[in-house]
C-alpha cells in the first residue's frame, strides 16, 4: 500500500490513512470504469456510423417508398440500442458513485462508534432524509466535527441525490411538479416526454463532475474527523489526569 504526500494532512487517527487510501483508489476505479464504458460506447457508435455510411448509396438507389422500411429495419433499432446503452451506462455510474459515497460514510461512522462512547447511537439518528444525510448528521451533530469545513462540499453532492433517486425508483423520469428539484450541472439535461421529463446525460461530463464533488468532500471531511479525534482524545486524557490527582 502506497501513501501519497497528500495523506500527511492526517495527523492523529491512523485508521484515516487507510480510509483515505481506499477512497482515492475507489474514485480512480470509478473514473477508469467510466472511461472504459465511454470508450465502448464510442466504438459501438463509430461502427454504426460506418455501417450507415457504407449503405448510403444502396439506400438512395431504392425506390422512395422502400427507403423508410430499409432505414427502420437496418438503422433505427441499432440507433435506439446505442441511445439505451449510453443511458444505462451513465445512469449506472451515477448510482455507483452515490452507493460508494454512502458506503464509505457508513464505514467511517461505524469506526467512530466503535472507538468512542457518544450520546446517540448511529442507528438512532433520523434517517427520513436518506442514509447520506443520516451519516452526515451523525458526523456533524453527534461526533461534532466542524461543520463549517464541510457543509458546502456536502451540499454540492446532496443536491443531486434527487437525480439518483429518480434514476433508481422511476427510471430517470421526473414529473413536472418536481422540476424545481433538478439542479443545473454540466452534462445534465432533461428531455420532455409524455408524463414528464427524462433525465439525460449527453456525455460523461456529469459523471466526472459528480466524482470530483465526492473527491472534494472527502478531502475536506477526513481532516475534520482527524481533528475531532484529537480533541476528544485530548479531553479524555485531561479528564483522566484530573481524576488521578483527585
Amino acid at each position: 500500500m502506497k501513501f501519497s504526500p497528500e495523506h500527511n494532512r492526517l495527523k492523529y487517527w491512523e485508521i484515516l490513512y487507510y480510509i483515505d487510501y481506499e477512497i482515492d483508489l475507489a474514485i480512480q476505479t470509478l473514473s477508469k470504469v467510466n472511461r472504459l464504458q465511454e470508450a465502448s460506447y464510442g466504438s459501438a457508435r463509430k461502427q454504426f456510423e460506418d455501417f450507415v455510411e457504407s449503405n448510403r448509396d444502396h439506400l438512395s438507389s431504392l425506390p422512395i417508398d422502400e427507403q423508410g422500411a430499409f432505414q427502420a429495419h437496418y438503422f433505427y433499432d441499432d440507433e435506439m440500442a446505442l441511445i439505451e446503452l449510453a443511458r444505462i451506462q451513465r445512469y449506472s455510474s451515477v448510482i455507483s458513485i452515490f452507493a460508494f459515497t454512502e458506503s464509505k460514510l457508513m464505514t467511517i461512522c461505524q469506526k467512530i462508534e466503535a472507538t468512542f462512547i457518544l450520546p446517540i447511537k448511529l442507528k438512532k439518528v433520523d434517517a427520513r432524509n436518506g442514509d447520506l444525510k443520516k451519516y452526515y448528521d451523525y458526523l456533524t451533530n453527534v461526533f461534532d466535527i466542524n461543520e463549517l469545513e464541510i457543509q458546502h462540499a456536502f451540499n454540492e453532492i446532496f443536491e443531486f441525490k434527487f437525480i439518483r433517486n429518480m434514476i433508481v425508483h422511476y427510471g430517470g423520469i421526473v414529473e413536472s411538479k418536481d422540476l424545481e428539484k433538478v439542479r443545473i450541472a454540466p452534462g445534465l439535461d432533461l428531455s420532455q416526454i409524455k408524463g414528464g421529463y427524462q433525465i439525460k446525460f449527453e456525455d460523461e461530463q456529469f459523471v466526472l463532475f459528480l466524482l470530483n464533488k465526492v473527491k472534494t468532500f472527502f478531502k475536506k471531511l477526513l481532516p475534520a474527523i482527524d481533528l475531532r479525534f484529537f480533541e476528544i482524545k485530548e479531553s479524555m486524557e485531561v479528564s483522566n489526569r484530573n481524576n488521578k490527582i483527585n
